[in-house]
């Protein structure tokens, strides 16, 4: 499920697998008057930057033997008309036709995504929750940042980031400073935070939830292209 603004532009990340060798294509069923283009995501980001390449049916040769071709990272972009309508959503589906090596038999698979469209003059919210451990182990410490970016065309006001915490783990206090749980870097400037909810600051921790009210004590815009991160530290029970 997607968000785009009228006359924007909207990225899908796919990934194919291969499971049998064999070349494909791809395509787009989309609606009228929108417009669709694939990459080929070099980096398996899901983001299209410039390391990446417009895809190619060499890129399609697909392979579960060989490397490169036995996975393959893509990102469908579509191009929105300025005349699509705010407020509706729109089924994407995406096709892949394998013909299946030394065979005639094609293979065909897909995926629907939804893209709801919004107003031009409207501010998003993108949340991303990331860990610095993969693994860790009882008694270990762990790191969560929460980044938080705003790819809409306004700022938004008003934010509260509500995180519920694993009762597999408990927050480390003091993890930053007395009195310091919770780093907000602000601007790309740390603003450290208490958990205690009888603080007056911006987080509070209780009931297994964090809670930060980005504008509780100064008015707070997340402006437009604009990314924060709320951190914290929680030890492996």
């Amino acid at each position: 499920d997607l968000r785009a603004t009228a006359g924007g532009v909207v990225d899908i990340p796919h990934t194919i697998t291969a499971g049998t060798g064999g070349q494909a294509s791809i395509s787009a069923q989309v609606p009228d008057g929108w417009a669709d283009l694939f990459y080929r995501d070099q980096n398996g980001n899901g983001e299209l930057d410039g390391a990446d390449t417009r895809l190619s049916s060499s890129d399609l040769d697909l392979d579960p033997r060989v490397p490169g071709r036995n996975r393959v990272d893509i990102i469908l972009r579509l191009f929105l008309p300025p005349s699509a309508s705010a407020g509706n959503s729109y089924a994407v589906r995406t096709v892949l036709d394998q013909l299946l090596g030394g065979t005639s038999i094609h293979s065909l698979s897909g995926v629907t995504s939804s893209v709801s469209v919004i107003a031009s003059a409207t501010g998003m919210m993108k949340l991303v929750k990331s860990v610095d451990l993969e693994q860790a182990r009882p008694g270990e410490l762990v790191t969560y940042t929460i980044s938080f970016s705003n790819p809409g065309v306004e700022g938004i006001t008003e934010i509260e980031i509500i995180d519920p915490v694993s009762d597999a783990v408990e927050l480390v206090t003091g993890a930053y400073g007395p009195g310091r749980e919770v780093i907000w870097m602000r601007g790309g400037v740390p603003v450290y935070l208490s958990a205690d909810p009888a603080d007056p600051d911006e987080a509070a921790y209780s009931g297994g939830t964090l809670r930060v009210e980005l504008s509780r004590q100064s008015p707070y815009t997340l402006e437009s292209g604009m990314e924060d991160q709320i951190i914290y530290q929680v030890r492996i029970r």
